[in-house]
């Protein structure tokens, strides 16, 4: 990860690695593990649009389309929404999950993402 990046007044963090994208391993700590029922909610600055993966633990997967703008944007992820291998049965519950990675899909740039405000939400309103 690159240090801490500002834009418009929001800290946020830009992977550097394209080819392996960027790992949070922090969920096996009590602390940081995802409550029942909880979704996976960031924000996300890119000018440019882009498709990446997520990876949830060793096998769950969801792609991700990073739309372009000027402004920041929301993304909220329900675990019923990242399933075995991308495309088999439903993720149960994110607690189950010690660690998530963002990495770029074939031919798309993850470096020109930017995240923030990664965390777990109770709220209702998902993303597709």
């Amino acid at each position: 990860m690159a240090p801490v990046e500002g834009v418009g007044g929001v800290a946020g963090i830009r992977p550097l690695d394209n080819r392996k994208g960027t790992t949070c391993n922090a969920f096996n700590d009590p602390k940081w593990k995802a409550p029942k029922a909880a979704a996976l909610s960031f924000k996300f600055y890119c000018t440019q649009p882009q498709t990446l993966i997520l990876d949830a633990g060793a096998n769950f997967k969801k792609t991700l389309s990073i739309t372009a703008s000027d402004e920041w944007q929301t993304m909220t992820i329900p675990a019923s929404q990242v399933r075995w291998g991308g495309d088999r049965h439903p993720l149960k519950d994110w607690s189950e999950v010690a660690s998530i990675t963002f990495k770029p899909a074939a031919n798309q740039d993850i470096t020109k993402v930017i995240f923030a405000d990664i965390k777990w939400s109770t709220a209702a309103a998902v993303n597709p």
